[in-house]
């Protein structure tokens, strides 16, 4: 019999990149491995609708309860430029000027502490990546991780 593997799943706080993993880990799920997404509070119950287990946490920077977090995205690509009738060169340097913001910094270190928290609760024997870069509690946990290129 094969051992059954704790995978913790950590992707960027974005519908498609959530999407992607679930699809990506359903056959893992099925195989009766354990699935857990590490999720801001926007996302609670999104997955486990889905039979995914989740690891909530509350980022620093909070959606208003009634706003899906489809919204939240839109909302910050719009107030970056990133949204609208805007040449490709002032949309490459809106999307630098949204990487080096501090909401999205703020959204990763949030991100990073939630990861570090779930590695010491689940440790797990994997860990699945799709974001924008390594967390630095994944990168220095020791734990074989891959990412998920969607």
């Amino acid at each position: 019999m094969t051992k059954k593997l704790t995978i913790l799943v950590s992707a960027c706080n974005e519908a498609g990149h959530l999407n992607a993993c679930a699809g990506e880990t359903l056959a893992l799920k099925k195989r009766g491995h354990r699935v857990i997404f590490v999720l801001p509070e926007a996302w609670r119950g999104k997955l486990a609708a889905l039979g995914f287990e989740e690891f909530i946490y509350q980022p620093s920077v909070a959606f208003s309860p009634d706003q899906h977090p489809g919204e939240h995205t839109a909302k910050i690509l719009n107030e970056f430029n990133l949204l609208g009738n805007y040449s490709p060169k002032e949309k490459l340097v809106s999307l630098r000027n949204l990487f080096d913001s501090v909401h999205h910094l703020t959204e990763i270190s949030d991100n990073d502490g939630a990861v570090k928290k779930a590695i010491e609760q689940f440790k797990p024997d994997a860990i699945i990546v799709d974001a924008h870069s390594l967390a630095p509690s994944i990168f220095y946990s020791g734990i074989p991780w891959i990412r998920s290129c969607r």
